[in-house]
């Protein structure tokens, strides 16, 4: 405890200083110098043995003392301390004149206000200042009456000071406390004031259940504290049950806070707001337990533009900071970002989602990860680590980005965009850098939200990027999952540069209503299902597109083709270009069978398209599969179109039993096979494509290209014009004869194209 003691001239001396002695009662020593002891203070009513004074008080505005013989007394003037380290004045002014003819006097001192004499002039300034007016800069709720007791209602005295840091402008800060400060209601934070506290030491408690703590006004902050809360009702309203809370204000920051929320409690709920940070919060402790998981509202984080408050078309859009929090409680959701409609523009970063075991979470606790039982209705309860989206009004479409984000240990997702419809183009988003991995965990039925990163932005301007995802744990689902199945085809966003691992299911799909969709230079290792899987809607022409480029793909079993890509209906051609695919084990796993009248069952293939019309399939290297390219499916190759459009070249096959395995729905289809390398004894073509039913064949030839026409090097005839129904083959398309004979021709080109009327002349007669 530090006392200045004031001269007479209004000066602090060196000298000057206060003693508290270890004896088990305050000592006040006044020293005119470093050595001579002018004279001690007691508590009240006591005399401290040896001292020069005897210290008692009468009441709040009096103090008597006496001075005793005993004692050094050096004469002057002195102002008398108290033992609460108040300064004393006498009753003829701030000094007491002491000399060796005072001993035995009976003074009589008033208190005086020391902080309205003192000056302070702070290191570097020229500008001095009463104590008193330094004191007030901030407001302190113990000012009021607040306690910090642990068992004291303190809410009406820190309302007080909220209500005087609104009105005089000032900062109201809460001391750190051995207990808490307990409160029965929500505190209501005036517009500008800043609350802040000692951090952890600064506990707030509120005994009511289901009751917010903090409801902010514009231009409020709230940071340095430490909440906590009772359970409440899992049925009760987020907007009321929320630690922090703030709607319609602008400019809120909430930063730095550790906040202990329980069962029916979310962290921090801002609706409706402009400019908002959130930022560097601890939030811990909460479990939803209730049994339906699709009305689990209470998250740690929550920042909604409720779509019952549209903004105009013209309005500014709100900006929304969730930065470096974590997000630790086992509540429905971690982080949620515009939640039922899309007015803001949010930057989602650094933070850190891991669903924690509430037991676990305290002083000196382990923190750990709770264990899920693959159950939705057991003890992981948290659906998605950060949420963002649910809106489909174009005025007001997000412009967002979700970066460098951990998010683990959920029932269904890491990240889950929604955003967009058949009827609107939402603005872009940019996931980018985030690190997913045990979602997933729900292992019931029913439900496709499953996916480190779940996606349905239509915007075609949306990026996932540079993303790693590893241990999912949803069979079925992808580890990056785009499903958009809903109103009219649609584009989505570009899948590029992400590291996928150790997926349950597949590495990346894509599923429904889809086109023009790119999957580039990703890497994706060990999935036990397709590594890359695209299933396209039905009955839909309007598909198709997708650009497959630039993966590396390693597998670690035989089960699923490395890459599927079913268009179904789809009429625009996709190409798969420059993938690095290595298989497990080209020996094992089975051949590549396709069932009849049924969906297409092809494992070990490096890559499998099902109604494959238009597509093309380039400068891929592919390692160690049964069948390198598998073009097959329900539909086969079909009988309409020329065949020939299939564009299967330049692909490097090593290691595999057959380089390309294709199926067609009769014995007069063709597809060319050109100017592909099959190194370490690769049979090129395979001849056992064919379903169990009969009604599957091989189609195929080994060709390389000539201009825009076609050179066949795998036939020793030219096709019956009786069986060619829709000419396959155009004019200038040549064979290459296969087993040339003496007196015969080194082969065919056709010069009359289509149907019955189809003519091929032979060339370069061989001499007998």
């Amino acid at each position: 405890m530090n006392n200045p003691i004031i001269t007479a001239s209004g000066a602090i001396p060196a000298y000057a200083c206060v003693k508290v002695s270890t004896s088990g009662s305050e000592r006040v020593e006044v020293a005119s110098s470093a050595a001579d002891v002018v004279f001690g203070v007691t508590l009240a009513g006591n005399t401290e043995s040896g001292g020069a004074v005897d210290f008692q008080t009468t009441d709040s505005q009096l103090d008597i003392f006496t001075l005793k013989a005993a004692g050094s007394i050096t004469p002057g003037q002195y102002v008398i301390p108290t033992t609460n380290g108040t300064v004393l004045a006498s009753t003829n002014g701030p000094f007491v004149s002491l000399d060796t003819a005072s001993i035995g006097q009976t003074f009589t001192a008033r208190k005086f206000n020391a902080g309205a004499i003192a000056n302070f002039t702070p290191s570097g300034s020229a500008t001095s200042r009463t104590i008193d007016s330094k004191l007030n800069d901030t407001l302190s709720v113990k000012d009021f009456g607040a306690t910090g007791d642990g068992s004291t209602d303190d809410k009406a005295a820190i309302q007080l000071a909220l209500n005087e840091g609104g009105t005089s402008n000032r900062s109201v800060y809460f001391p750190g406390t051995s207990a808490s400060y307990k409160i029965s209601g929500v505190l209501t934070i005036p517009n500008g004031v800043v609350v802040f506290g000692d951090g952890f030491n600064s506990l707030i408690e509120t005994t009511n259940s289901g009751a917010n703590m903090f409801n902010m006004g514009h231009d409020t902050t709230v940071k340095e504290l430490h909440f906590k809360v009772p359970a409440a009702s899992e049925s009760g309203d987020p907007d009321t049950q929320t630690v922090i809370f703030a709607s319609l204000k602008n400019n809120v920051i909430i930063q730095n806070n550790r906040i202990q929320i329980t069962a029916g409690n979310g962290g921090v709920l801002v609706r409706n707001c402009k400019n908002v940070l959130i930022k560097d919060n601890l939030i811990f402790g909460g479990v939803f337990q209730g049994g339906d998981l699709s009305g689990a509202g209470f998250a740690d984080i929550v920042v909604i533009s409720n779509e019952a408050v549209p903004p105009a078309a013209s309005e500014e859009r709100n900006r929304v900071i969730i930065s470096g929090n974590y997000c630790f409680s086992n509540n429905g959701n971690g982080i949620i970002g515009n939640y039922y409609g899309n007015t803001s523009e949010t930057l989602i970063t650094d933070n850190i989602c891991v669903t924690l075991d509430p037991a676990t979470c305290t002083v000196g606790g382990t923190w750990k990860e709770i264990i899920s039982d693959g159950s939705a209705t057991g003890t992981l309860r948290r659906r998605h680590g950060i949420a963002f989206g649910y809106g489909e009004d174009v005025n007001k479409a997000p412009r967002s980005i979700i970066s460098n984000n951990l998010c683990r240990n959920t029932l269904r997702t890491g990240i889950y965009v929604q955003a967009g419809g058949s009827d609107i183009t939402p603005a872009p988003v940019l996931v980018m850098g985030n690190m997913c991995s045990l979602n997933g965990q729900d292992a019931g039925a029913g439900s496709s939200l499953e996916g480190g990163i779940w996606f349905n932005n239509t915007n075609p301007n949306s990026v996932i990027t540079g993303n790693v995802v590893y241990d999912f744990k949803k069979v079925g689902q992808g580890a990056i999952n785009y499903i958009f199945s809903a109103g009219s085809q649609v584009s989505g966003p570009t899948i590029s540069n992400n590291y996928v691992f150790d997926s349950a299911g597949s590495g990346i799909q894509l599923v429904g209503k889809i086109r023009y969709m790119t999957i580039k230079d990703n890497q994706i290792v060990n999935s036990a299902g397709n590594d890359i899987q695209i299933l396209c809607n039905a009955d839909f022409s309007n598909i198709g597109g997708f650009l497959i480029e630039g993966n590396t793909i390693k597998r670690n079993n035989f089960n699923f083709a490395s890459i599927l890509l079913d268009q179904q209906d789809g009429t625009i051609p996709s190409t798969v270009k420059g993938n690095r695919i290595v298989g497990h084990d080209k020996t094992t796993g089975g051949l590549p069978i396709i069932e009849a009248n049924a969906a297409t069952l092809i494992k070990n293939t490096a890559f499998t398209s099902t109604r494959p019309l238009l597509s093309r399939v380039i400068e891929n290297i592919v390692d160690n599969f049964h069948v390198g390219f598998a073009i097959c499916g329900a539909g086969y190759m079909p009988t309409v179109t020329r065949n020939f459009q299939v564009d299967l070249s330049r692909n490097t096959i090593r290691n595999c039993n057959f380089g390309f395995g294709i199926g067609a729905q009769n014995v007069y289809s063709s597809a060319p096979v050109c100017d592909n390398i099959f190194e370490t004894g690769v049979t090129p073509i395979s001849s056992l494509m064919e379903n169990g039913g009969g009604n599957g064949y091989t189609a195929g030839h080994i060709a390389r290209k000539d201009g825009n026409k076609f050179v066949v090097l795998d036939l020793n005839a030219v096709p019956d014009p009786a069986n060619g129904s829709s000419g396959f083959w155009a004019v200038g398309d040549r064979i290459e004869f296969t087993a040339p004979t003496a007196g015969g021709f080194i082969g065919a080109t056709c010069t009359t194209a289509g149907g019955s009327t189809m003519v091929w002349k032979n060339y370069g007669a061989v001499s007998a």
